[in-house]
């Protein structure tokens, strides 16, 4: 069975918003490279789960964080790949941020 990735609503309109900052402050062609490099990513890890870092005092066990240039992968680990929970550019205030996570999916 070929691992693969899901995303939720949530990671969907992260990645989308995370594109569209990208392409209006860096252009379109720096756009298209996180493109390229989310979709890679989330390809490895549903590949590998076990990739990535446990942050259990943010997050809890279950999910785990991979770095994509300058945003944060939130992603756990299900029975055929992972779920992206969510994609946060590394700057921001986390703990406001992820408060939804803790020990597994919201949505």
């Amino acid at each position: 069975m070929t691992a693969s990735y899901r995303l939720t609503a949530t990671a969907a309109r992260d990645v989308e918003s995370a594109l569209e900052f990208v392409a209006s402050r860096d252009g379109l062609d720096r756009a298209m490279k996180l493109h390229d490099a989310f979709s890679q990513a989330f390809l490895r890890l549903a590949g590998r789960p076990g990739l990535g870092r446990v942050r259990s005092e943010l997050t809890g066990e279950s999910v785990r964080w991979w770095t994509v240039f300058d945003w944060l992968v939130l992603y756990q680990p299900n029975e055929v790949g992972i779920d992206v929970l969510t994609v946060v550019h590394g700057a921001r205030e986390l703990r406001n941020l992820i408060v939804g996570y803790r020990g597994g999916q919201t949505e």
